[in-house]
């Protein structure tokens, strides 16, 4: 019954710039709905150095995966809106 009442909605919005935002905008788009992305256009830094104080987070990992993330998101047809 969860899924039939997923598949009702059509379009997804994700709003921030973490890793597990970008992959939950990409999965949507791959199930078929309409998925946006909007994230601050800056932020994405902040996250990284974020995630490398708590988790110990190597920076130069952090950003190669946000980018690979961006890569696939663009292939799974996700709008992705920088302001």
């Amino acid at each position: 019954m969860r899924s039939n009442l997923l598949l009702k909605f059509k379009r997804v919005l994700v709003i921030g710039s973490g890793p597990s935002g970008m992959e939950a905008a990409r999965v949507a788009a791959l199930r078929g709905q309409q998925s946006n992305y909007l994230r601050k256009k800056l932020q994405i830094r902040r996250v990284a150095s974020a995630c490398f104080h708590v988790k110990r987070y190597e920076t130069d990992e952090l950003l190669a995966l946000i980018k690979y993330l961006d890569r696939q998101m663009r292939k799974a047809g996700v709008n992705n809106q920088a302001q």
